[in-house]
């Protein structure tokens, strides 16, 4: 299992810059800490919950209006917005498209002059869906194509959606490589939970592994399994580190900290 503690979204890593001190409150109610620019109401399913709004650079983060720092939901940018906090303009959640959910519309009035609006409008099975159409301004245009899709590469599996097959994925020998074959294998992805707070997107999820009885060929003695995976930004190309890596930093055992250059944007993935 990997845990990550990601920054702005890329298949399965997404990936954001850290939204910094923001959590930090003064006393006991986090609402006179000074990071609150904005409050409204959002409402869905006829019921409607009070909430005060904060901005980082990758996201907005709608909390309970509460002396507690309860997050309620959030919006992802399409990519980095450098000055967020300071062009932040206004947000609304009224209902643009008629079905009597709240929708988001984010405003930013940048010091050149531009104006950028961001819009999300809600589905109940997906949550907030950025709307490239609604939008104007920074809408993630073509630069935003992943590495992997530029380079001629295709997605054959999506998470949550069930075990994938990988045509000859699984290798079989004895000693140095005697009697080399290989086999069918099935990988399987599942999000056991994603939660976004403080412009941060924390992410935990299962890998999982089958090897058909059938791929195996077989052997005259004892054999031993080992399976192996590695984690990789599809939005920059970049190779994570592998999960048969072990290794201590100054966050932990077997925890790796990775900075990704894009776009001329850095952003940082934390995962153990």
């Amino acid at each position: 299992m990997k845990k990550l503690f990601v920054l702005v979204i890329a298949l399965l890593l997404c990936l954001s810059a850290c939204g910094g001190s923001d959590d930090d409150t003064a006393g006991d109610d986090w609402r006179t800490s000074g990071i609150v620019v904005a409050n409204g109401t959002i409402t869905h399913d006829g019921e409607s919950v009070d909430v005060l709004v904060t901005v980082s650079d990758t996201s907005a983060a709608f909390y309970r209006d509460t002396a507690e720092q309860v997050l309620f939901d959030s919006v992802l940018f399409p990519e980095s917005i450098l000055d967020a906090k300071q062009a932040f303009e206004s947000i609304s959640f009224d209902d643009i498209d008629g079905d009597g959910e709240s929708d988001v519309v984010v405003r930013f009035e940048h010091e050149i002059g531009d104006t950028t609006e961001l819009v999300w409008i809600w589905d109940p099975a997906e949550r907030y869906m950025f709307s490239k159409e609604l939008s104007t301004g920074l809408t993630g245009g073509d630069d935003t194509e992943p590495y992997f899709a530029a380079n001629g590469l295709l997605t054959n599996g999506e998470v949550g959606k069930g075990r994938v097959k990988l045509k000859d994925g699984a290798g079989f020998y004895a000693n140095l490589g005697e009697g080399y074959a290989t086999g069918d294998c099935y990988w399987e992805v599942s999000v056991e939970y994603d939660q976004t707070h403080d412009g941060i997107r924390e992410m935990q999820f299962d890998a999982k592994c089958y090897i058909p009885a059938s791929s195996v060929p077989v052997f005259s003695k004892d054999f031993i399994t080992v399976t192996d995976s590695e984690l990789y930004d599809a939005y920059s190309g970049m190779w994570l580190t592998a999960a048969t890596a072990y290794g201590s930093s100054d966050r932990g055992d077997n925890y790796y900290v990775r900075t990704v250059e894009r776009d001329g944007v850095s952003s940082t993935i934390e995962f153990a």
